[in-house]
């Protein structure tokens, strides 16, 4: 029998495996880039989408949240994570 100490360590580590999943960045196609660069103009972070296709802006020290499209991401979250580059 697993003792209750063991059962929440195990759902820890899920919980970080699922987080994980959802930070792995996948590229922007040409057609994204193009509307990043109209929306945000020159920007000194990158963006990226994870798996489910939700885009956010980053940076080695800052990061935004997960938004359905590049239009959805607020300009004010781009350019504070910008300014952390």
């Amino acid at each position: 029998m697993i003792s209750s100490e063991i059962k929440r360590i195990i759902e820890a580590f899920q919980i970080m495996d699922e987080l994980m999943e959802q930070l792995e960045k996948f590229p922007l196609t040409s057609k994204e880039r193009e509307e990043c660069k109209a929306r945000f103009g020159k920007i000194q972070c990158s963006i990226a989408k994870n798996k489910n296709g939700e885009f956010f802006a980053y940076t080695h020290r800052s990061r935004t949240k997960f938004y359905p499209s590049i239009a959805a991401l607020p300009k004010d979250k781009v350019r504070f994570v910008s300014s952390t580059s």
